[in-house]
């Protein structure tokens, strides 16, 4: 099982009953990027940053939204894949 974490110097917010992600580290470019997430996507956020398996967020999203297990699962799939992508989340080491 693939478990995620946030990476290092990642700010998340609260803004306007919104989850907003700013990367804060690195390069200068990296600062020119804010990260708005809609409702679905927060929670793929929060569950994967306490390290919940994909299969635990596909049931909690299908628990809250009006949508199928399969269509939850490639939404989570893609969703994490972006927030992998923009260097958001990234994977733990093996025995962290």
């Amino acid at each position: 099982m693939t478990e995620y974490r946030r990476r290092t110097g990642v700010v998340e917010r609260r803004v306007r009953g919104r989850r907003v992600l700013v990367p804060i580290a690195g390069s200068a470019e990296a600062l020119d990027s804010i990260y708005s997430l809609n409702e679905t996507a927060a929670v793929v956020w929060e569950c994967a940053c306490r390290g919940a398996s994909a299969a635990e967020i596909v049931e909690r999203i299908t628990s809250e939204f009006a949508v199928s297990r399969g269509e939850a699962a490639k939404d989570v799939k893609d969703t994490i894949a972006a927030l992998v992508g923009a260097k958001l989340l990234e994977k733990k080491p093996d025995g962290d």
